[in-house]
């Protein structure tokens, strides 16, 4: 016989909590005390800038050092603004050298361990002209400094996330679980 279940259903992600306050693994970067700002994912992301800066490559406003949030904290809803939408794994960002966006994607071998030889073998010659190879072109793999393993692979941002519009929850749902 089964039991009605009194409490909610918890589904922790994988890994480490996502903004577990007590510990902070960057306390040098302040934390907005306002919903909609940083969390420890994102400030992993600010972490890294300035080094992301002198391989070509600047973050969107919402990363950068003087950034103060276009809404009005706390009526205002946060998440209705483009500096307000957080991001995890996945960054879009700008190549400095030419202004085209490019999402850049962060890759930890221990999680990943093939990862990134597989998308360098579908972006090279002979699949790389395959009119079957579907694969985003790579434009750049950075080994993050002071981190082994970790990696950022670098490639044009396609289209943003939003467009086209869902039109069912399903759609939303497979897409969000391929980005995270």
């Amino acid at each position: 016989m089964t039991r009605p279940c009194t409490e909610p259903l918890r589904v922790d992600p994988p890994g480490p909590p996502i903004d577990d306050f007590d510990d902070d693994p960057f306390p040098d970067i302040p934390f907005p005390d306002f919903p909609g700002g940083l969390g420890n994912s994102e400030k992993w992301w600010v972490k890294h800038r300035d080094w992301l800066q002198e391989a070509g490559y600047t973050l969107r406003r919402r990363y950068q050092a003087d950034w103060t949030p276009s809404w009005k904290p706390p009526g205002d809803l946060w998440l209705k603004y483009e500096d307000g939408l957080p991001v995890f794994h996945i960054m879009d960002g700008t190549r400095m050298s030419d202004g085209l966006h490019v999402a850049m994607k962060r890759i930890s071998d221990s999680d990943f361990p093939h990862e990134v030889e597989i998308y360098r073998r579908l972006t090279s010659e002979p699949l790389s002209s395959d009119p079957r190879n579907r694969t985003a072109p790579l434009f750049d793999v950075l080994q993050v400094p002071g981190e082994p393993g970790e990696h950022f692979l670098v490639m044009p941002l396609l289209r943003p996330l939003e467009n086209p519009e869902f039109e069912t929850f399903g759609q939303a749902i497979t897409s969000f679980t391929q980005i995270f």
